[in-house]
């Protein structure tokens, strides 16, 4: 069980998160942040959270399972303003962002495989997927 208002109450970050949703289970987080832009109720930083995710996306059309209370999956809306020639910038710095974020405030050190996985002892525990889409220019 994932407690939404007490990630709320200890956010530090400006906007990501702040609007929160928490499935108990989905297909897929990435999928449910669309479904809301298409419907024009997603705010930029928006997160959708679930614990058991049972179709999500992987690289190469691979899915991406999340059991039952053994994983974390999510997608966050970002509405970057960047030239669409960075935008290839957000995976890496998003990678960079996730072990930098993992060391601090655990003290476990991890690295990146390219492109997107994240090693902790060279297994891997979590990966990132972004997609784009470009709505209304």
């Amino acid at each position: 069980m994932i407690f939404t208002q007490l990630i709320k109450e200890n956010l530090k970050t400006q906007f990501i998160g702040r609007e929160l949703e928490y499935k108990s289970f989905t297909d897929s987080t990435n999928s449910d942040i669309w479904k809301l832009v298409s419907d024009n109720k997603a705010k930029n930083g928006t997160l959708i959270i679930t614990d058991d995710q049972r179709k999500g996306k992987g690289r190469r059309e691979n899915t991406w399972i999340s059991s039952p209370e053994k994983n974390l999956s999510f997608s966050f809306l970002l509405i970057p303003q960047l030239e669409n020639t960075k935008f290839g910038l957000l995976s890496l710095l998003s990678g960079v962002g996730m072990c930098e974020g993992i060391e601090q405030s655990c003290g476990i050190v991890c690295k990146l495989k390219w492109p997107n996985d994240i090693l902790i002892k060279n297994k891997k525990v979590g990966g990132i997927l972004i997609e784009t889409k470009e709505i209304n220019n």
